[in-house]
This record gives structure tokens, C-alpha cells and sequence, in this order.
């Protein structure tokens, strides 16, 4: 179906265009709509900031892909020093996770014994339930030189951090997400705009829910995340344990990795 509600300007507001959506949609869900589509005619920015309202759960693969970009590619140490993604560390930190690198997982898409500079493999704790330890992804951070988990860069022959397995965890987090939310649990592409400081997302399976509850398919999404808006406003689920893997590109080289990571929500 499509659905549009129109106010009177003296109404608008007031939380009543929620609150006729809210019932509209369950009625909709009741005589076994599955899909609702709400078009919008541009400029009209009321509009579009009631749709941006809703919190953003990141489940599953998706969960993974954001971990990858957002916090692997932001402690790898080139990135960290060079590129000043340490401006983001004191956000980071307040956030009740653990962020390690682990090359050592048996079985896993990103496991290696010895890295491109003939090191031996070793699991790089970063964070440690909110702390920093120092230990970046190719080196530390009181060293500038890359030192481990590396690889070659194949174009200009010089050696550039590897990630591996990136496992993040939480030990507080929040159960239930009550009312109207959007979960995105699979996407189709997921990479940081180094330049603008920008997460971009495309989504394969996104959906409208009301207390765990589906509504409607809204895939596909396509999302522009600031950086600084996104560690301020994301906190983490539920843990999970199972590794996804991800087709990594760097220096238009691709590489295969693997991620596990807690479920995010993100608050618009």
C-alpha cells in the first residue's frame, strides 16, 4: 500500500503525525499488509525529519560491516595517526565494549600464521571494556612504524596494516527497543568516505518493526553517517558470537576478513 497523512497546519507538531502513522500501520499489519510505501514530495523537510526519527538497529551481518569500517579501519594505525581518526577516541571510550584483532581463530576467512613482513601472527587487544590499551592494528601508538599484522600493498610494493578478525563484545547493553524502530541486518555496501569523514551505507534487508514486531520491508536504504554523529549517538545490543565475512578493500586491494561483533542501535 501507499499511505500519506496530511495535517492542517494549526496541527502539526504536536506528535499527532506519529501518532496516526503508529495506528495506521497497525491496522495495516492487522489486514496482513506487508509493505507500505510513503512517497514524499521534496523540499519538505517536516517529513523527512518524522522518517529520520526512528532508531536504527544494526543486526547480524550488518552489525559486522559497521564494526569493520567504523572501528577496525579507525584503530589501524596509518588511520589512526595519518589520517586523525584519533579525534574520535574519547567517544569510543565511553562506549561498555572490547575491541580485539585475532589472526589466531581457526577456520576463520581472516586467520593467518605469519603476516606479509614475516611476523608471527598475534590477537591485538585495542579496547578493554571501554579502556584503550595503546595497541593499534600494525603497530602501537607510542610507534609511529608499523611493526606487525601487516600486509603488501601490491600496487606501490610497501607494507600497510592487516586486519584479521575483528571481535567486538559487550558487557552492558539494551534488551528491548520499545515502540517504532528500523533494523538493518544485511547490507550491500558499507565503506568510509576518508575525505568527508562519512560512513555510507546501501542496504539488502531492512524492515520497520514496532517492539520486535515487523511491519513493513523499507530496504533498500541508502544512509550518509558524519563520523562524529555516529560515535556520539550508537550504542551496543546483544553480543554475537558468530563471524561474518567481509571482502575488505584498501588501496584498491582486496583482501578477505572476518568480523564479529555485538548489535548496534543507533539513535537519530
Amino acid at each position: 500500500v501507499e499511505l500519506t497523512v496530511y495535517l492542517h497546519p494549526d496541527a502539526v507538531s504536536r506528535g499527532i503525525g506519529r501518532r496516526l502513522y503508529e495506528e495506521l500501520l497497525r491496522i495495516l499489519t492487522e489486514q496482513g499488509i506487508c509493505n507500505a510505501y510513503s512517497l514524499i514530495t521534496r523540499p519538505n523537510e517536516k517529513s523527512e525529519k518524522y522518517l529520520k526519527k526512528f532508531p536504527i538497529l544494526f543486526s547480524n551481518q550488518s552489525a559486522s560491516i559497521i564494526s569493520h569500517e567504523c572501528f577496525g579501519h579507525i584503530f589501524e594505525i596509518d588511520n589512526f595517526i595519518f589520517r586523525r581518526y584519533d579525534v574520535y577516541l574519547t567517544e569510543i571510550c565511553k562506549l561498555p565494549i572490547s575491541i580485539s584483532d585475532n589472526p589466531l581463530i581457526k577456520n576463520c576467512v581472516g586467520s593467518y600464521i605469519v603476516d606479509d613482513a614475516g611476523f608471527s601472527a598475534k590477537k591485538i587487544i585495542i579496547l578493554k571494556d571501554g579502556v584503550f590499551t595503546g595497541k593499534l592494528i600494525g603497530g602501537d601508538l607510542n610507534n609511529n612504524g608499523v611493526n606487525r599484522s601487516l600486509r603488501r600493498e601490491f600496487h606501490y610494493e610497501k607494507l600497510i596494516p592487516r586486519m584479521s578478525n575483528l571481535i567486538i563484545t559487550t558487557t552492558s547493553y539494551n534488551k528491548n527497543i520499545s515502540g517504532f524502530y528500523i533494523e538493518i541486518s544485511k547490507l550491500d555496501k558499507c565503506y568510509l568516505n576518508h575525505t568527508k569523514k562519512q560512513l555510507l551505507i546501501n542496504t539488502t534487508s531492512a524492515y520497520l518493526k514496532k517492539d520486535k514486531d515487523y511491519i513493513c520491508n523499507l530496504s533498500p536504504i541508502k544512509l550518509e553517517i558524519n563520523l562524529d554523529k555516529f560515535y556520539k549517538n550508537i550504542s551496543p545490543n546483544f553480543n554475537n558470537n558468530e563471524i561474518y565475512p567481509i571482502v575488505c578493500q584498501k588501496n584498491r586491494q582486496l583482501i578477505d576478513v572476518g568480523a564479529s561483533s555485538c548489535s548496534w542501535i543507533y539513535n537519530n
